[in-house]
């Protein structure tokens, strides 16, 4: 599995919301597109459901970003993120967000999810 990132994007089809940023990582060969917020506290990552994108949670975010980090991503498929062939299952979403937690290099995370894939 691989796990690289790109660093801070401008392409995105969602309109910018000030205080977050956008960004892309490889994982587990598919490119998935998130935003962060906030720059300290405990991190927080944002899981959306079907068929949303991190956008259900743009009022929500600045919310949080005021004693946490958060990240919120779309999944493998959806938003901005690529729509590669392959799976697009729990299991494969599961994984992804964990690639995408050990690149975000931040220790453990709390989360909110939307959809089936969990955190453990």
């Amino acid at each position: 599995m691989h796990v690289a990132a790109t660093g801070p994007t401008t392409h995105h089809t969602t309109p910018a919301i000030a205080g977050i940023t956008h960004h892309h990582a490889k994982v587990n060969g598919t490119d998935l597109h998130y935003v962060a917020a906030g720059k300290s506290g405990s991190p927080i990552l944002l899981v959306h459901g079907f068929p949303e994108t991190w956008w259900t949670f743009r009022k929500l975010i600045p919310l949080l970003a005021s004693a946490h980090r958060v990240f919120a991503v779309d999944l493998r498929g959806f938003g901005d993120s690529a729509n590669k062939p392959g799976a697009y299952d729990s299991k494969g979403a599961s994984e992804d967000l964990h690639l995408l937690i050990d690149k975000l290099d931040v220790g453990r995370v709390g989360g909110a999810k939307g959809g089936a894939a969990k955190l453990t």
